[in-house]
């Protein structure tokens, strides 16, 4: 994680370095703030997991498409809706009357947005010819406010660097969503069961967040904040927008040529390899308040990058490495033999991740230095790519030719890559030997049983060199400095 420059380096691995830090305030809040949020997203992955697991064995790969349908349509809604503010806000070092100029847009956007996945709906359930699909539609567009207007409040918070309540209030967001949906799986209510559960998430986030930051919001104008919004958002969120728009592509197209379980297979698949990406998304959460932080000085930005390409690489590909290698037999065995075709989408959905933890702190960075355009273009390509690939394989290889599009979806990130080096020289060497390492146990889906064991050459290989238990060591480090003063 971004933070301080110092000879706590692994043996071997001298592209990593970590960055001089602004002061060492700043420092120890950084890490503390990397360490509770590493934290937060592994108790959160126990918890998921578990909810994941019962609720989508209880109502099944259909009515968990449904739901999965709906739920990936109204994120697309929310993240447009938020008009880069969750950004914008943390970036630049709002005032309330920033806070609260962003809150009247947003209120009055994710209404507006909203409103029209509610009439939308009938159409959507007309396109995956399931007239099921119509409510949950419904249902979930009618949450969009609530998933927009936590921004103001949680931006004052990460541009305090004040994570440690954020994980808290996440945390017990995910309690409450088993609390909810569990027992109504048990209970038979089908897709309302998750329906349930993610409307108490969202009004748990927007009551806690609110409270921990002492955020009161007032029906208050300033025309100068919001052309500075406008300017901003515009930019950032064609880019965010685009990103977003990827996660169509399993309702949309998945949904139309294999229907509502073709979808639950998929958002199964992705799910579970989201859920074990904590270091990920505690590193993603973190880039953008410890970037802007750094300022435009090269030296420190590249080392501040390589580190968290190491951290996002350690921490995250193993274990989607072996999500992918016990696939086969772990997910029909806990979730159901109905759920077997999410295993095969698994291990090149994991693959694609593994790539994605080279390049997935380009684009954050890239934002603070205020280059929205490089990553619009980058998320168009993706986006661009991922249809036309899902749409061709889909037919002939089912939920596979999902997975083979997101394979193909990371080929854009070397327009990041491209852009960087106009900073500096970005360094992936480490990286890339782990991935080398590891990638082969996720094909484990198209082996026979007995030839899988020959894919652990490689993990065994890679944890015998010395330099790869050095690099293990500094990433321990850096995450146990956190709570350091």
């Amino acid at each position: 994680m971004p933070g301080e420059r110092n000879d706590d380096r692994p043996a071997g691995g001298g592209e990593v370095a970590v960055p001089v830090a602004t002061g060492r305030p700043v420092r120890d809040r950084v890490y503390r703030s990397g360490r509770y949020l590493v934290g937060r997203q592994l108790a959160g992955i126990g918890i998921r997991l578990v909810g994941i697991l019962v609720v989508t064995r209880l109502i099944g790969p259909e009515v968990y498409g449904l739901f999965a349908a709906a739920a990936a349509v109204a994120a697309v809604l929310a993240t447009n809706a938020t008009i880069g503010a969750d950004v914008q806000l943390v970036r630049e070092g709002s005032s309330t009357a920033a806070d609260d100029t962003a809150f009247i847009g947003l209120l009055g956007s994710s209404v507006a947005l909203g409103g029209i996945g509610v009439a939308m709906a009938p159409s959507f359930g007309v396109w995956l010819s399931a007239e099921a699909a119509v409510a949950p539609m419904r249902a979930v567009a009618a949450l969009v406010p609530l998933m927009v207007l936590v921004t103001p409040a949680r931006a004052r918070l990460e541009r305090e660097l004040r994570f440690v309540p954020i994980a808290a209030i996440e945390l017990g967001a995910d309690l409450a969503v088993i609390a909810v949906s569990i027992p109504l799986a048990v209970g038979g209510a089908g897709v309302w069961a998750p329906i349930a559960g993610l409307a108490a998430r969202q009004l748990c986030l927007v009551v806690a967040t609110h409270l921990a930051s002492r955020y009161r919001p007032r029906l208050r104008f300033d025309r100068a904040e919001a052309e500075r919004l406008v300017r901003f958002g515009a930019g950032y969120s064609a880019g965010k927008w685009l990103s977003l728009v990827g996660q169509l592509v399993n309702p949309i197209v998945v949904g139309r040529i294999l229907g509502p379980t073709g979808i639950g297979h998929v958002a199964l698949a992705t799910r579970i390899v989201e859920q074990l990406g904590a270091v990920k998304q505690a590193t993603m959460r973190l880039a953008t308040a410890a970037f802007a932080r750094l300022g435009t000085d090269r030296q420190r930005l590249r080392s501040a990058h390589a580190e968290g390409v190491l951290i996002q690489v350690v921490g995250s590909v193993p274990l989607y490495a072996l999500a992918a290698f016990i696939g086969p037999f772990a997910v029909p065995a806990v979730f159901g033999p109905d759920w077997e075709p999410a295993a095969t989408v698994l291990g090149l959905l994991a693959i694609a991740a593994s790539i994605g933890t080279l390049f997935n702190l380009g684009p954050p960075l890239l934002r603070v230095l205020g280059l929205n355009r490089p990553v619009a273009r980058l998320r168009a390509l993706q986006v661009g790519t991922m249809l036309a690939v899902t749409a061709i394989a889909v037919p002939g290889l089912g939920v596979a030719g999902y997975g083979l599009a997101r394979v193909a979806r990371t080929v854009p990130f070397i327009l990041v890559h491209r852009e960087l080096t106009g900073w500096f020289q970005p360094s992936y060497r480490a990286g890339v030997r782990w991935l080398v390492a590891l990638l082969p146990m996720m094909t484990a889906p198209w082996w026979p049983a007995e030839v899988r064991p020959l894919l652990l050459a490689g993990p065994i290989l890679l944890i015998a060199l010395p330099t790869t238990r050095d690099e293990i060591r500094y990433v321990a480090r850096q995450v146990a400095k956190a709570g350091r003063s």
